[in-house]
């Protein structure tokens, strides 16, 4: 019997949605009885679709209807906004919001053996061995704030060639997001397809992006390259993540209480995506190995 009508709102971006999964996950551990609505988006719904905690889904279009839009029939509604708590995590945002403990803050997304078979496949047909040293590579789609060089990607994925042998994967959910230092498979893959890759790859190296919430969720070493926004408040709750940010005072802009838009800088250049070297992200990446025991 249903006691409870619950519907949890969240659309936009793909990495805002995935991250809402430990909230609605303790929601439902909360509220056993209840029957939970997740009203989002048609690209928030593939992030979601097949988790078991989930017991329908309302779409919906726009941003603002999907939080505004008054919807009847249910007891409790939680709208996750965390745009207006910008010094937290962002899981940490929502939980405040929804009013649950977390005691696992890891994202889920549904994979499906139908997922790693095709990644196995593909492996094969490009004589990719399964022991290969596998290192992702993601240059967005992010804000144009959040970016960094293709040139410094490249720099980073040579020495990944050099000293390991490493076979670089170019990815994306959208396609022309590749630089060539790789397999392009830039809007290619589906995104659980893409999620089973990085689940057999030793290493992300990403921006702040989807990719980089996605890497919390398959359990994938990542280092993340910050810029205005600070890498305590993006990066996954787990022991296999790290942040690259310049040390120079504009960094973490997006967390000093200033309005920021989608493409928004303070300043005349995004100093502080320039100012992180290729020394910093290989360092940072080395360190991972190391401490892992990747190779």
């Amino acid at each position: 019997m249903i006691c409870l009508r619950i519907a949890v709102r969240r659309g936009g971006g793909l990495g805002d949605v995935l991250l809402t999964t430990p909230v609605v996950r303790e929601l439902k551990n909360k509220y056993p009885d209840s029957e939970l609505t997740f009203v989002t988006d048609p690209n928030g719904y593939l992030v979601l679709k097949g988790l078991p905690y989930i017991d329908r889904f309302h779409i919906m279009q726009g941003l603002g209807n999907i939080h505004s839009k008054p919807l009847g029939g249910f007891d409790r509604q939680y709208s996750l906004v965390y745009e207006n708590q910008t010094n937290c995590h962002i899981i940490d945002a929502y939980a405040n919001v929804a009013q649950v403990t977390l005691k696992n803050k890891k994202p889920d997304i549904v994979l499906l053996k139908s997922h790693h078979d095709s990644v196995s496949r593909w492996m094969k047909n490009n004589g990719i061995p399964d022991n290969a040293f596998m290192v992702a590579v993601n240059m967005g789609p992010t804000w144009p704030c959040r970016s960094w060089h293709p040139l410094k990607f490249k720099m980073v994925a040579e020495h990944f060639k050099r000293k390991y042998n490493a076979v670089i994967l170019e990815l994306s959910g959208k396609k022309g997001y590749g630089a060539g230092f790789g397999i392009d498979l830039t809007g290619k893959t589906s995104m659980r397809q893409t999620a089973a890759l990085l689940k057999r790859c030793k290493l992300l190296i990403c921006v702040d992006s989807f990719m980089l919430h996605l890497a919390g969720a398959t359990d994938t070493p990542v280092v993340g390259i910050f810029g205005c926004t600070d890498p305590k408040y993006r990066l996954p709750f787990n022991n296999v993540s790290v942040g690259v940010q310049t040390s120079g005072a504009c960094r973490s802009c997006y967390h000093n209480g200033k309005f920021k838009t989608y493409c928004s800088c303070f300043r005349d250049r995004v100093y502080c995506m320039e100012e992180v070297g290729v020394r910093d992200v290989v360092s940072a990446a080395e360190g991972l190995i190391e401490r892992l025991h990747l190779r």
